[in-house]
């Protein structure tokens, strides 16, 4: 196993294009803090890297956006791109991720739709992406997500409607598109999910109403 960990080690830079030389990662995180200040992009040549499982870049200052290259990295289990600059839409390859479990890609400036591809992460627990600029349906397909545990969507994203598949999620603890604009009703089949324990959401009808709907 060939891991490449820097975490909080006050790197500056960019991230170099050879790392995708390196074939046999396994591992790359480099979560910035307390001085660290990754600038540019993710270069394309990372999608190389298809044995990698874990790749964290969280609290930088990288830009552009998400190339869809990292779609190659099939064995991917976790993967965090918050707290960065990352602009333009999520691309499709956001779903060739069979074996993940965790997905953050919150506090950027992404925007468009949400791919209907996140649909295809069936063993993903968490997906984070509050507090970006999307402009978007919540793709029914996110009720295919039997194991879903944790789902955050809010925060300066506009969505429209909530779709009654949410109510298909039976493995939710926590569902939450607080400050988001949504307009229409709450989903009845929400009323199905045994195990939601805390539901947050900001639903437009004719004023600007917050639900905090805490289950414990």
């Amino acid at each position: 196993m060939l891991n490449f960990e820097l975490d909080l080690n006050n790197l500056n830079g960019s991230l170099p294009a050879e790392l995708g030389l390196l074939s046999a990662l396994e591992t790359i995180t480099l979560r910035g803090g307390p001085e660290t200040n990754l600038i540019g992009t993710l270069p394309s040549e990372l999608g190389y890297l298809t044995m990698l499982k874990v790749f964290f870049v969280r609290n930088n200052d990288l830009s552009g956006t998400i190339p869809p290259e990292i779609g190659n990295w099939r064995k991917l289990e976790e993967l965090d791109l918050s707290r960065n600059g990352f602009q333009g839409e999520l691309p499709t390859q956001a779903g060739n991720f069979p074996e993940l479990t965790f997905f953050e890609v919150s506090v950027n400036s992404l925007s468009g739709n949400l791919p209907t591809e996140l649909g295809l992460l069936r063993k993903c627990r968490k997906i984070f992406f509050e507090d970006n600029a999307f402009l978007s349906s919540i793709p029914t397909e996110i009720g295919d997500l039997k194991h879903l545990e944790e789902l955050k969507g809010g925060i300066n994203n506009v969505f429209h409607s909530l779709p009654t598949e949410l109510g298909a999620l039976e493995s939710a603890d926590m569902i939450s598109f607080k400050s988001s604009n949504i307009t229409g009703s709450i989903p009845t089949e929400l009323g199905n999910l045994r195990r939601l324990r805390k539901f947050y959401i900001s639903l437009e009808v004719r004023c600007l109403r917050n639900y905090y709907i805490d289950l414990d």
